[in-house]
């Protein structure tokens, strides 16, 4: 009911979504297959999510540490419950989440900020995460089933897909300037059947944030 009620006052403030009802029904997908992605008991976690809780915690970082985690569980937990929702209404999850990035000149500005305002490892902790969200999304979209979309969705997979393009060429970048450009040779290693577990996901994260001293 809490859900409900957030999502018809978000739809209320916005004019350009087209099928409110549409929207309201692939919001609420949404959620059930959460509850399935979770399999019913969202608070189960792999041993490597909470050794990074850990970690975080003993550097006196937990509040930015909790930011950070939490992120990562969303990117890993939303490429899994995407990939369920375009099975299912690939068009209307299109047009749900077309604008899925900023504009790479806000991205980088907000980055600028995190340098000034964290710890160093803090903000490139953030921006590495920012660069799996981009990485689980252009793994979902490769997953779309272009047969099953009008000529205008098509228009809107491409657009997404070229934003997606863009948008992880610009962190790229940014990880190589501040990080060095080995760093993107351990994040390719970083395939999408990394995403498919949260064992896998974690683990994988902890072993990545220890070797590049992230926390």
């Amino acid at each position: 009911m809490f859900f409900l009620k957030h999502l018809n006052e978000y739809t209320r403030q916005r004019n350009d979504i087209r099928d409110i009802e549409g929207y309201h029904k692939n919001g609420v997908f949404e959620e059930l297959c959460h509850l399935v992605e979770h399999k019913g008991d969202s608070s189960v976690q792999p041993r490597s999510y909470w050794t990074l809780w850990t970690l975080y915690t003993a550097a006196g970082m937990q509040r930015e540490g909790c930011r950070i985690i939490e992120k990562l569980s969303s990117y890993r937990n939303h490429y899994e419950v995407y990939s369920m929702m375009i099975g299912r209404y690939p068009g209307a999850w299109l047009e749900r989440y077309c604008r899925f990035w900023k504009e790479s000149i806000a991205y980088e500005r907000e980055y600028e900020q995190w340098k000034e305002e964290l710890r160093i490892d803090i903000a490139l902790g953030r921006l590495v995460t920012d660069y799996l969200g981009t990485l689980s999304m252009l793994y979902v979209m490769d997953k779309v089933d272009a047969k099953r979309l009008t000529d205008e969705q098509k228009e809107l997979l491409h657009g997404m897909l070229r934003r997606g393009s863009v948008d992880i060429g610009l962190k790229r970048r940014l990880i190589a300037q501040d990080m060095g450009s080995g760093v993107l040779a351990a994040l390719a290693s970083f395939g999408e059947s990394r995403f498919a577990s949260r064992d896998a996901f974690f683990y994988s994260i902890l072993e990545r944030w220890r070797r590049l001293r992230l926390v």
